[in-house]
């Protein structure tokens, strides 16, 4: 009963250093992440992309003048 005991307090032991590990990981990769999101929208806020705006628009309006043809 006694080795069983400290069998089960061993392998808790390793299996908490494992999930801190394992969560110490998510944690840089959710930073990560949200450093590129960052990065991201702000290449998207600053960039000239008068086609892009041109398209946009030419969408929004009626069918008849989108240059997408269905």
């Amino acid at each position: 009963m006694q080795g069983l005991s400290v069998g089960c307090l061993a392998g808790i032991l390793v299996l908490g250093a494992v999930t801190a590990v394992e969560a110490a990981d998510r944690t840089k990769r959710s930073a990560e992440a949200a450093t590129l999101e960052e990065a991201f929208a702000h290449d998207l806020c600053t960039r000239d992309d008068r086609a892009l705006r041109t398209l946009n628009r030419a969408l929004s309006r009626s069918p008849k003048a989108s240059p997408v043809r269905r």
